[in-house]
């Protein structure tokens, strides 16, 4: 449609429970600070980190080799990862001790 404009906005890791940061820090805004920087970028640039840390975060990456750039968000990631395969494995667990206890109750073997 004529005159409408779209902004898309970068953010990097937030205080949140769902990211599961519970602390803010000069990196991790708390989601009111987020906020409020991101409402204060609409409308000037297409593509924005509208977090001040989060932008300049993001100019040191692009500055890096794309090769160096895989390593370093891999090496960012992969502790998330592990959190999130420890976390289903405990899952997993606790539902083969839930099925053991209850099979015998429903006669299966």
């Amino acid at each position: 449609p004529k005159g409408v404009r779209f902004q898309c906005q970068i953010p990097l890791f937030v205080a949140t429970k769902l990211a599961k940061i519970r602390h803010t820090s000069l990196t991790v805004p708390s989601p009111a600070g987020y906020a409020r920087a991101a409402v204060r970028a609409i409308g000037y640039e297409t593509v924005t980190s509208p977090f001040l840390m989060h932008a300049l975060q993001l100019w040191a990456v692009r500055a890096l080799p794309d090769w160096l750039q895989r390593i370093v968000m891999r090496q960012m990631h992969l502790p998330i990862r592990a959190a999130g395969m420890k976390k289903r494995a405990k899952a997993a667990a606790a539902a083969a001790a839930a099925a053991a206890l209850v099979a015998p109750l429903l006669g299966l073997k």
